[in-house]
């Protein structure tokens, strides 16, 4: 066990790139869908990838990727 009381390895930096991380969350105007990027690090080319995935605002649907992944994709917005 680790000083923390935690079964396992310490957390090395590689691990970082297993992390995804959810940001620039936009409510569509009709308050049904929400779009946001989902960044993912990728190991093996050491660098990270972003993509823009819609979901319905109630959890009702599947996600569904509509940028494909990228080191480009950011800032999803809606149109009025």
């Amino acid at each position: 066990m680790s000083e923390q009381g935690h079964p396992g390895r310490a957390l090395e930096p590689r691990d970082l790139f297993a992390l995804d991380v959810v940001n620039d969350v936009q409510i569509s105007p009709d308050g049904t869908s929400v779009a946001y990027v989902v960044t993912h690090g990728d190991p093996d080319a050491n660098r990270y990838t972003s993509a823009i995935v819609v979901a319905a605002a109630d959890g009702s649907s599947a996600t569904r990727t509509v940028v494909a992944p990228d080191s480009r994709n950011s800032s999803p917005r809606w149109s009025p």
